[in-house]
């Protein structure tokens, strides 16, 4: 490549990585964990999560998350990346996304600076107070800029093993539960109903 072309080519790159990007694709397919919040939590609307611990994110990179969500009704999805140990403190990513009721592919790209290597954490959780089913399907953190390498940071982001890797915060009967089902059952359970 010419070597003139290259800064151009990374600006161009880094320009298109720092932008949040939503992509109306088909949907995923294999399984999503849905986390079901069954009534409204006006006070700690964050405490309902889902997460992933004891990932290995470099301080001195770059990279994106992806993944596929919707929701039973329109609502706002947390999505962060933080340290899972002491200082706790967030680092690159913390946004809120309007999802909907369509499968939607999202990308987030933020920096790794200030991660501690294999102790940070990647977390799904409520935007709003809304009682609302959130599905999450094919999470993947990725480096940036690298021709989207297939290794993927997070443990089972296709959930093929339940939640396995994946954590949860404040489970409770008849308040929130996580659970993994396939996309096809999902998307058979969520379709609207035929018209008359």
């Amino acid at each position: 490549m010419n070597k003139l072309l290259r800064p151009f080519l990374l600006s161009v790159s880094v320009a298109l990585f720092a932008a949040t990007g939503a992509f109306a694709q088909t949907a995923p397919t294999g399984n999503a964990a849905r986390l079901d919040r069954q009534i409204e939590e006006p006070e700690k609307p964050w405490k309902h999560q889902l997460y992933q611990n004891d990932v290995n994110v470099d301080p001195t990179e770059n990279y994106i998350v992806t993944f596929w969500a919707k929701a039973s009704a329109p609502t706002r999805l947390s999505i962060s990346t933080k340290n899972g140990a002491p200082p706790w403190a967030f680092f690159g990513l913390r946004e809120n996304i309007e999802i909907g009721p369509q499968w939607q592919r999202y990308q987030l790209p933020f920096s790794g600076a200030k991660a501690i290597p294999n102790k940070s954490r990647l977390t799904f959780g409520f935007g709003n107070a809304d009682a609302v089913k959130i599905y999450i399907a094919d999470a993947a953190i990725q480096l940036a800029g690298r021709d989207r390498p297939k290794d993927n940071l997070l443990a089972d982001g296709r959930f093929e093993k339940g939640l396995g890797s994946w954590q949860t915060e404040g489970r409770q009967p008849g308040v929130y539960n996580v659970e993994v089902f396939s996309v096809a059952t999902i998307d058979a359970e969520t379709a609207a109903p035929a018209g008359k």
